[in-house]
């Protein structure tokens, strides 16, 4: 049986001392080759030590695991996520399928996720599962504004906030931000929609998905037309137009 080598990125001193004391139980499986309180720190070790398994927290003063992740980029890394989130964040955990241990670490918890690791089952679908924890989270959550969204060469965590419109383009969906280029993603608008229910969000036309926030002003006309703050212009269907006029 191979020995995987774990890294460990949590804010909290003595979670870190409890999952090392944990992982003793395991030591023919795993060795702890590196620790750290600062996800920053925690960046450069993944990069220096490229870990087989990485322990991450999720909430972390600054950079929590989220952010953490996207700004990894794509990882060899099995991630599995420890957290002292309520029974909530642990359904969304398991409709995800994503591994994760509830603080504090147990030796039967952490024995389930070892076997789960050992059975050599692999992360491919992991930017589809984060999307999954991400959209079950924000309905226990209100507060957890932050997309998931997969690109060719990373995963993009992105504040739904920063958004102005979503454009359908074939099976593509391209995300006009706020600031910064667009980003082009391999998920239909309905898909995308999906992701943001309830956040403000409006499907203007077959092709475009707004936030409500970036409307300037609607032109009248037929079709009628949103004006947005950067100075697009987005058709409104003609059957949509009274929806749009009853949310305001």
């Amino acid at each position: 049986m191979k020995r995987l080598r774990a890294l460990a990125i949590d804010d909290e001193a003595g979670s870190i001392k409890a999952l090392e004391w944990e992982l003793k139980l395991f030591s023919d499986q795993v060795d702890l080759v590196g620790s750290t309180q600062d996800p920053q720190q925690g960046l450069l070790l993944l990069k220096e030590l490229d870990p087989d398994l990485l322990f991450l927290d999720i909430e972390m003063p600054g950079m929590n695991g989220f952010d953490l992740l996207e700004a990894a980029g794509p990882l060899r890394a099995q991630v599995i996520f420890t957290t002292a989130y309520d029974k909530f964040a642990v359904r969304a955990f398991e409709v995800s399928a994503l591994d994760y241990l509830l603080k504090p670490v147990d030796e039967e918890e952490l024995g389930r996720v070892m076997r789960k690791v050992q059975e050599g089952r692999r992360h491919e679908r992991f930017q589809q599962q984060l999307e999954v924890l991400m959209g079950e989270l924000r309905q226990h959550d209100p507060g957890l504004r932050t997309i998931v969204v997969p690109t060719t060469d990373s995963l993009e965590f992105i504040s739904v906030d920063d958004i102005s419109r979503f454009e359908a383009d074939s099976n593509y969906t391209r995300i006009h931000l706020a600031a910064g280029k667009p980003l082009l993603i391999a998920k239909t608008l309905k898909h995308v929609q999906g992701l943001v229910e309830g956040m403000g969000f409006f499907r203007a036309h077959n092709s475009h998905l707004v936030n409500v926030r970036f409307i300037k002003r609607m032109l009248r006309g037929d079709p009628a037309c949103l004006v947005m703050q950067d100075g697009t212009t987005v058709p409104v269907s003609r059957g949509r137009k009274g929806d749009l006029l009853e949310r305001f």
